[in-house]
């Protein structure tokens, strides 16, 4: 499971801290590469790569968090030398060894458009600018484990021109994908902040069921099959008005996949994910294994047979039973690899 979720999306005078919450594999190298502009995470753009605007934590060395949850911050000499630019646009990355040849990585980079980023105020300048500077501990190396797989053409449109937001919408967010259309079994994450910038409950992944919806706490089904993720973001944005005050949205494709027609076999791990109507992760929520018998045991729920049964038809019978028997209104989702 790999998630990177920033404190807050705006980094300012009132707030100089660019601080993110993460989810990696637990025991696993990791680094987080940052960029004033999404091109510099290409291989092919690093050549254009200054300490002014690129970033990667592997220069300092590897990241490990022993239990799989880590919480980073950006250190004041790397923020101070961002001063200036509007965005930071940052990406997880994860491997099986030091030698980072094989590694996982919060973005796909065939995505990359779907790149998020936090926003840099333009007070931030002024603050740094009278305050005494940081030296950095030593010169840094402009270069991360993604150089070899991301390539600055998945930024391009029909046109050949670079396809990033320009920002210019209301609620923020991360820049928009070129026009491919969402369909079911995809996994989005959706990130919302309340109006002080605050990550808000309802922040998670959400997968696109076979009747093309997205389940959402106090939203129910959201339309989501043949949307862009920038029309899902607008629908997103709108629906949770009312819901969250002062709400911004953000939506990024996950690397993880639902496959509701698959059989269930015993032995099978799958992990159960109830949210309750405000967002919040049930207690019940956790990975559970079929036994011998075909059989999960289940807490509030009971034992479940599900000989002969599909992933996307256990998944409806819980979230009903889940409903009859203890939380009104909860959304289920049942999968074979953890949803953040």
């Amino acid at each position: 499971m790999l998630a990177i979720t920033p404190t807050r999306d705006l980094v300012s005078k009132r707030f100089p801290v660019a601080s993110f919450a993460l989810r990696v594999p637990p025991g696993h190298p990791f680094e987080i590469a940052y960029a004033t502009d999404a091109r510099l995470l290409c291989g092919d753009r690093s050549g254009a790569r200054r300490e002014s605007n690129f970033f990667s934590t592997r220069s300092r060395g590897w990241l490990i968090a022993p239990h799989g949850s880590a919480h980073y911050m950006l250190p004041d000499d790397v923020l101070d030398a961002f001063a200036g630019a509007q965005r930071l646009y940052y990406l997880l990355a994860s491997y099986d060894s030091m030698r980072a040849e094989r590694g996982l990585f919060s973005v796909s980079p065939r995505a990359l458009a779907a790149t998020p980023y936090v926003r840099l105020a333009g007070d931030l300048v002024l603050r740094r600018a009278r305050r005494a500077p940081v030296r950095s501990p030593a010169p840094r190396a402009l270069a991360w484990g993604g150089d070899g797989l991301f390539a600055s053409r998945a930024l391009m449109d029909d046109n050949g021109d670079f396809s990033v937001d320009d920002g210019d919408h209301e609620g923020g967010g991360g820049p928009a994908t070129p026009d491919a259309k969402l369909a079911d079994g995809q996994v989005v994450r959706v990130e919302v902040r309340d109006g002080s910038g605050a990550v808000a409950r309802f922040t998670h992944e959400y997968p696109i069921d076979p009747n093309g919806n997205m389940r959402i706490p106090s939203l129910g089904n959201v339309v989501a099959r043949e949307l862009t993720l920038v029309a899902l973001r607008e629908s997103l944005r709108q629906a949770f008005t009312n819901v969250v005050a002062g709400s911004s949205v953000n939506v990024t494709p996950s690397a993880s996949i639902m496959t509701y027609d698959a059989p269930i076999a015993r032995a099978d791990r799958l992990y159960l994910r109830i949210l309750d109507p405000q967002g919040n992760v049930d207690a019940s929520s956790g990975s559970y294994v079929v036994d011998s018998d075909g059989k999960l045991h289940l807490p509030r729920v009971g034992d479940i047979d599900t000989a002969d049964m599909t992933m996307g038809a256990l998944e409806a019978g819980l979230e009903r039973a889940v409903g009859d028997r203890f939380l009104r209104g909860a959304v289920v989702n049942v999968s074979k690899t953890e949803l953040a």
